[in-house]
């Protein structure tokens, strides 16, 4: 099921066959910010990246969104979308979802229906080029480089680049863990991710 009860009549400025047609990936959330629709191209991008069927079985109609978003990002996309709904604004954002061998940038484009009773979500890949480009910086997934004093591993939420445990101010690409990640990973933001995507709030122009 991948549709909610009432989400297709309760549309307004979209046609369903649009939302249906989009070749990217389109989610809406109901007010509550809980997923109420997935679009045929959503399963498409997770069956091609080996997501499914776990990615269906993780997050089903009326899961809450925070729970399929890491930590450090939760409270962003959360506010985002709260305003979204609140101010009955169009909101876009760029982030990064690559996988091991392939750098891939989306464009994400919200739309709140007029009710307020959901915030769609439409996502485009605008950058995709094969991570050689970046082979110099790559790092075999050594676990006494990377391993903290707490024994977690820390991966930018963003970029899925790692921190070195001895040099923090460091976070290196490390392809192994993009596809699998090892036991006790914990995320973060590298700072140039924070700095670029996620130090202003949606809707607050930099001071």
């Amino acid at each position: 099921m991948r549709i909610a009860p009432g989400f297709a009549a309760a549309l307004d400025k979209f046609a369903l066959s649009t939302l249906e047609n989009e070749h990217g990936a389109v989610y809406a959330l109901d007010s509550e910010l809980r997923l109420c629709y997935f679009n045929p191209a959503w399963y498409r991008f997770a069956q091609d990246n080996h997501g499914e069927p776990g990615i269906s079985e993780r997050f089903p109609l009326g899961t809450p969104l925070l729970h399929a978003i890491s930590g450090p990002l939760q409270p962003y996309y959360h506010d985002a979308y709260v305003q979204v709904l609140r101010e009955r604004m169009v909101w876009q954002h760029d982030y990064e979802c690559s996988s091991g061998n392939v750098y891939r940038r989306f464009h994400q484009k919200s739309y709140p229906l007029a009710n307020g009773e959901a915030v769609i979500i439409f996502n485009s890949l605008t950058i995709t080029r094969p991570h050689e480009a970046d082979a110099a910086a790559t790092q075999p997934p050594d676990e006494t480089r990377y391993r903290d004093s707490h024994g977690l591993i820390v991966q930018c939420s963003h970029c899925r680049r790692v921190q070195r445990a001895a040099q923090p101010e460091h976070w290196d690409w490390v392809p192994a863990w993009v596809d699998r990640l090892p036991p006790r990973v914990s995320h973060s933001l590298c700072q140039p991710c924070y700095d670029y995507y996620y130090r202003f709030r949606p809707g607050r122009p930099p001071a």
